[in-house]
């Protein structure tokens, strides 16, 4: 064979060699392609049954927070829950929860808050009636990647019905034992709150001095008591009371004629006499033991009540043309005549509030008026109210000014004088006799009455919509003066023997322990599932507001039933307003319903029940 066919056949076969060479490199590597093509196909199609499955049970945990909604709103507790379920009925366990060794979920139940346009925000004001829900899944894939779903939604509060007690009809229907129902401010008409009741005592009047006349007046200041008396020769006498229980007259004065009212500013006294030219009388008592008349001043007809403010006298009298008139005291010895106002009839008393001046006047349908007093030198009436009868006396508190009338029926009126140039009557109380003088302390109104049994009548005006009388005292002879000084009462009294009186002031306390047990709620139905409890309370420290609930199938079964508390038994009780209610695994039923309340007080404060909501499902 020739040496050149030789190499021909050598060099085919190299060039076979190398395409075999390559047919195998490319067919392994299209086979290792195909290879891993295929597990990454066998191994996505196993992931998804997994992520589906736990997006399942993603949203099997929200529609168990449904379920947990669905039987109690106040079952979705701010928090992380796991998930347990008994009969079909899901509860809240402890998270996470584990699912088939394998997955772990969590429900996140959180609060809601809006913002002011009422949207959905992250802070804001609280929704009470609002939950977020987050279901999340989480798991090990091939047990070293973590991986997980979540899912959320928002479940509101159910929409059952309400029975509220709150108007004092709705309290008045329940009963009451050492607890009370009073008025309060509206809305809604004819509110009321429940609160403990208030124990008032005071002892008869335990001393008195024998001034030898009439005590038409009196102002207590300190060790001594000052008395405007009927006695033309000693108009003015002065007791020494720093031992209450032996009150001694130590001085008497000549004022120029019987004395009638009297203020005291300082070292001065300002006695209005019963004299036609001398109707003003300045006493200095800078001396209590040694008093001395400074001056008299002629008013052109007897002097009635005054008031001072800084420099100014503010002066009452029967002058018909000035009965109200203000003087410049400066030089006590020599006041100066300033403004006057023609009244037009007998002005018997004048109260000073801020730039006005309110005057007590002889004459019903013009008792109250108001004078503006801004400048002393131009004042003017710039009210007349129309109160039914003569007013005596007046005094304020805050927006409202207590009245003291000779009209038996409505013998203290109050007046709301929030604003003083529109007086309006808010309340009256009938004390079967006239007021001659009063003075507001601590909620009580303490009234001089012209009746020889009850002299004194001590009115409860905590509420000044709704006074009402607390206590009446016997002093023995008719009221004519009130002061207070201290924790004592000074009366001046219509007895020649007993012209001053003492008594304590109120004692006052609430009682410790009361209940009340509200009127019988029918919801008409024997299926009926009771949401939650809840109430407005207005409580001081040391007192206390607890509830309990009972249910039955009748009324009649209602009254026997046993009162429970939070977890269905009478061992416990509801403390927390808006607290899910148990009802009492051996009631006889759920148609009828009642709640009872407890209150305790510290004897100083009474805690206040506003209302009390009920929230069902019939």
């Amino acid at each position: 064979m020739a040496p050149s066919a030789t190499k021909s056949r050598l060099k085919q076969k190299a060039f076979s060699l190398v395409e075999l060479m390559l047919a195998v490199f490319i067919f392994t590597l299209f086979s290792t392609g195909v290879l891993y093509l295929s597990l990454d196909v066998i191994q996505r199609d196993a992931k998804l049954p997994v992520n589906n499955e736990a997006l399942l049970y993603a949203q099997e945990g929200l529609e168990a927070a449904r379920n947990i909604r669905d039987q109690n709103f106040l079952l979705l507790t701010t928090d992380d829950h796991g998930l347990t379920q008994t009969s079909g009925v899901w509860a809240f366990d402890t998270a996470p929860e584990t699912i088939d060794s394998y997955y772990q979920r969590t429900i996140t139940v959180a609060d809601v808050y809006r913002d002011i346009s009422g949207e959905i925000a992250e802070t804001g004001t609280l929704d009470p009636e609002m939950k977020k829900i987050t279901s999340t899944v989480t798991w090990n894939w091939k047990d070293v990647f973590p991986k997980s779903v979540s899912l959320n939604t928002y479940l509101s509060g159910w929409t059952g019905t309400e029975w509220i007690q709150t108007t004092c009809d709705e309290f008045d229907s329940g009963t009451f034992t050492d607890m009370t129902n009073t008025e309060t401010v509206s809305p809604p008409a004819d509110n009321c709150a429940l609160q403990l009741d208030l124990l008032e005592e005071t002892g008869e009047f335990f001393a008195s001095a024998d001034i030898g006349e009439h005590g038409h007046d009196v102002v207590a200041d300190g060790n001594y008591a000052y008395l405007a008396t009927n006695r033309s020769s000693e108009g003015l006498v002065v007791v020494d009371v720093s031992d209450p229980d032996n009150p001694t007259v130590v001085a008497g004065l000549d004022i120029d004629g019987k004395g009638r009212q009297l203020t005291k500013d300082g070292n001065y006294l300002y006695v209005g006499v019963d004299d036609y030219n001398d109707g003003l009388a300045i006493v200095d008592v800078s001396t209590p033991t040694s008093p001395s008349l400074v001056t008299s001043v002629d008013l052109g007809d007897d002097g009635n009540g005054s008031a001072v403010d800084g420099n100014y006298l503010y002066m009452t009298s029967n002058y018909d043309r000035e009965a109200f008139a203000i003087y410049d005291i400066t030089n006590k010895a020599s006041p100066q005549k300033l403004g006057t106002v023609n009244i037009d009839e007998d002005t018997d008393y004048v109260y000073l509030h801020g730039d006005y001046a309110f005057l007590g006047v002889d004459e019903g349908d013009e008792g109250f008026q108001v004078i503006n007093i801004a400048d002393p030198n131009a004042p003017f009436r710039v009210t007349i109210l129309d109160v039914n009868d003569d007013v005596n006396s007046i005094d304020v508190n805050g927006p409202f000014a207590y009245l003291g009338l000779d009209d038996n029926d409505d013998a203290l009126t109050v007046l709301d004088i929030s604003d003083p140039e529109n007086p309006n009557i808010v309340a009256s109380i009938d004390l079967e006799d006239e007021i001659e003088d009063l003075e507001y302390l601590d909620g009580y109104i303490y009234a001089a009455i012209d009746d020889s049994n009850e002299a004194l009548s001590i009115i409860n005006v905590s509420n000044p919509l709704s006074p009402f009388l607390a206590l009446a005292v016997d002093l023995e002879g008719k009221g004519e003066a009130i002061d207070i000084d201290g924790d004592k009462v000074y009366g001046g009294l219509c007895t020649n023997n007993r012209g001053l009186v003492l008594v304590n002031t109120l004692a006052k306390k609430y009682a410790t322990y009361g209940t009340y047990v509200s009127d019988a709620l029918n919801t008409g139905s024997s299926d009926t599932r009771y949401n939650y409890l809840e109430w407005e309370v207005q409580a001081s420290f040391g007192t206390t507001v607890t509830f309990q609930i009972r249910t039955g199938s009748t009324e009649g079964n209602l009254t026997g039933a046993t009162w429970v508390g939070p977890d269905g038994t009478n061992a416990t009780y509801y403390e927390t307003s808006r607290t899910q209610i148990m009802v009492d695994p051996g009631a006889t039923g759920t148609q009828y319903f009642q709640f009872k309340a407890y209150l305790t007080s510290n004897e100083i404060n009474t805690p206040d029940i506003e209302s009390v909501t009920v929230n069902y499902s019939p």
